[in-house]
């Protein structure tokens, strides 16, 4: 071998070698587990679902099932706004139309969600009320990109406001 191939092996394997030693130092700098940073999105029910009797995580799995056919239907009146956007004389009647109906479906699965929520508080006891929607706070304004880091103070996660509790 050339030594030209022995220095492009060396600076692949301290490229690696920096990739390991990063992953290890973010760990312990910050203290967040390498499962995380490897392992993709967190396995299983959130955490504030195990304080729900049996009969309430059956309805989430149904509520699951009518939320993806939901969001597929969204999907399908999407593709056909696009149809008549790329119509070669848009019909703005049409167009109307077709955002109106996007704006029930979506209206429709936030509807089914909050029926959900509704359900699961009413059959807690108070003990565990609010402890349940503590979590399902910190869960509720973390998915849309507006926490901490963001520009925007107050917001997100370690949002200051408790909208749950008085």
């Amino acid at each position: 071998m050339t030594s030209a191939w022995w220095k492009a092996l060396i600076i692949i394997s301290l490229g690696f070698n920096c990739i390991i030693a990063g992953a290890i130092a973010y760990r312990f700098l910050w203290g967040r587990p390498l499962d995380q940073f490897f392992g993709g999105p967190p396995k299983g029910r959130p955490s504030f679902m195990n304080a729900l009797p049996p009969e309430n995580l059956a309805a989430h799995e149904l509520m699951k099932e009518k939320m993806r056919a939901g969001r597929l239907k969204i999907n399908d009146a999407r593709s056909e706004l696009l149809q008549l956007l790329a119509a070669p004389a848009p019909d703005r009647r049409r167009i109307s139309e077709q955002i109106t109906a996007i704006n029930a479906l979506q209206a429709d699965m936030e509807k089914m969600a909050v029926e959900q929520m509704l359900q699961d508080v009413q059959s807690l006891p108070p003990d565990k009320r609010q402890a349940f929607l503590a979590d399902l706070e910190r869960g509720f304004f973390c998915r849309r990109g507006d926490g901490p880091g963001m520009g925007r103070e107050g917001r997100g996660r370690h949002r200051q406001k408790k909208i749950f509790h008085p």
